[in-house]
């Protein structure tokens, strides 16, 4: 059974153990970013502001794209060498990759790829939907990483490598910050990793709004359901 556990930010006897050797582990953070019409003029403002608080020797962030980010002039001067950027060419291609979470499609893989492909170009904030099963769906990214996680751009860390501590990585599969109501179990999307092992990159798995995805398309197509981010 994976382990579940939400943590509250560290105390200095927190960030003085967490000085400790990290025993070579290392943590990939994957975001995913497109905006309407892929239009460069659309990035959010506050981007390089994250990539400011993003320096880090334990942590790279993959932030995989649709070419958007091509067109960035911030690109070269406000991001340090930790955050990579991943250009996947086109709004298909990302589509593509994120139906990988159907294993076994009861429709076309060519149809689920097309609906995929509208479904974000219309809702670009759908593309928090698939965060638990990133691991899976850019596993081939990821060999080199020990954990794996997910987080926004809206959110500026600071010095990840002083408050993430080694019994963080060595003793839970799966680590979730909290804001003070740690009696709501349950992932952040703001900011949760993983081990990256294939047990605890296929937990999503249980979930049938991702893993059956099709299904929700073809309610959609007929009329016996509608879209809900």
């Amino acid at each position: 059974t994976a382990a579940f556990v939400a943590f509250r930010l560290p105390t200095a006897v927190d960030q003085k153990r967490s000085s400790l050797p990290r025993g070579g582990h290392r943590i990939a953070i994957l975001l995913v970013y497109t905006a309407p019409n892929n239009d460069y003029t659309a990035i959010a403002p506050y981007f390089g502001v994250f990539c400011a608080g993003a320096p880090s020797h334990l942590v790279d962030f993959l932030i995989f794209h649709t070419g958007i980010l091509d067109g960035w002039p911030l690109l070269q001067t406000e991001c340090p060498s930790n955050v990579k950027f991943i250009n996947l060419q086109t709004l298909q291609a990302l589509a593509e990759r994120l139906v990988r979470v159907v294993e076994h499609p009861k429709m076309k893989t060519s149809e689920l790829v097309s609906l995929v492909q509208s479904y974000i170009q219309a809702y670009p904030y759908a593309l928090v939907e698939f965060k638990p099963a990133l691991g899976y769906i850019f596993a081939d990214y990821l060999q080199e990483y020990s954990h794996w996680g997910y987080t926004d751009i809206d959110i500026l860390f600071g010095d990840l490598d002083r408050w993430i501590t080694p019994d963080e990585l060595d003793y839970f599969d799966i680590v979730t910050y909290s804001f003070g109501d740690q009696q709501r179990l349950y992932l952040r999307g703001q900011f949760t990793f993983h081990k990256n092992t294939a047990v605890i990159n296929e937990i999503w798995k249980v979930c049938d709004y991702l893993s059956k995805l099709d299904e929700r398309f073809d309610r959609i197509i007929n009329k016996k359901g509608g879209y809900h981010v």
